[in-house]
């Protein structure tokens, strides 16, 4: 007797496809910075990994690896595993806040970890306006386990934030002076634009949470490029990191 095997869903297949090409975006991006640094040449000078960074990007990976696991478990309808690996995230999220803070204002001390072109005090708009963002965006998805749709969503736009700094450190082949925003705004909207096409074609229309979700993203990032060389943010980011310096 044959073994009827379900069919995946679409819509899971969307996200876990979604999930893979952000872990692309990401390994690239920093592949020479820290994946593979001292195994392929840097693209530009790079600063010396220390434990703080290293901290960093352990945890941030480990949780765009779980993004990706959760996004396979739904698809391959294991909804079980899915909810109990679920519970890292709220385990998560402090420590992402408090080490992404805390590794974003020591960077001021290591001006290489900004793109070319880029002041460390004017790339600290980067992770500081992002992170709030990206906190809330995560907050609101555990929040909403309940409702599938808003829950896979919110997490979605969430990591379609984080790709800001995976393109920052890629050479682009635009001028210098838009590296930033291209790297922060349009690249990144990709995948924003990306989950409005899917909700369109699965729902007939785009839901409150896609549109909230990526205005909130887009707005934030065409806000860091048009402050970050301002008088106002350098004296703020000069103010907020002096005891690190």
């Amino acid at each position: 007797m044959a073994i009827s095997i379900p069919a995946v869903q679409p819509e899971r297949l969307f996200f876990s496809g979604a999930s893979l090409a952000m872990v692309a975006v990401i390994g690239y991006g920093f592949a020479p910075s820290f994946y593979l640094k001292h195994l392929i040449a840097p693209r530009h000078p790079t600063e010396a990994l220390v434990a703080l960074v290293v901290l960093h990007g352990l945890l941030f990976t480990a949780w765009l690896l779980l993004f990706v696991a959760q996004a396979a478990l739904v698809a391959a309808g294991r909804l079980d595993l899915h909810r109990r690996a679920g519970l890292l995230g709220f385990a998560m999220l402090p420590a992402l806040v408090i080490v992404g803070v805390t590794t974003a204002l020591n960077g001021v001390t290591r001006p290489l970890t900004a793109p070319p072109g880029i002041g460390a005090l004017s790339w600290l708009a980067m992770p500081l306006l992002d992170i709030p963002v990206f906190a809330t965006l995560i907050g609101l998805g555990l929040a909403n386990r309940s409702r599938p749709a808003a829950h896979k969503r919110y997490l979605y736009i969430a990591m379609a934030d984080m790709m800001g700094p995976g393109f920052g450190r890629m050479t682009l082949p635009v001028p210098p002076a838009l590296q930033g925003p291209v790297a922060t705004i349009l690249l990144p909207a990709l995948f924003l634009l990306a989950l409005i096409g899917w909700d369109l074609r699965s729902r007939g229309r785009v839901l409150t949470v896609t549109l909230g979700g990526s205005i909130a993203v887009l707005g934030m990032a065409m806000l860091k490029p048009a402050i970050w060389y301002s008088p106002a943010w350098l004296a703020f980011a000069g103010w907020i990191t002096a005891p690190f310096r």
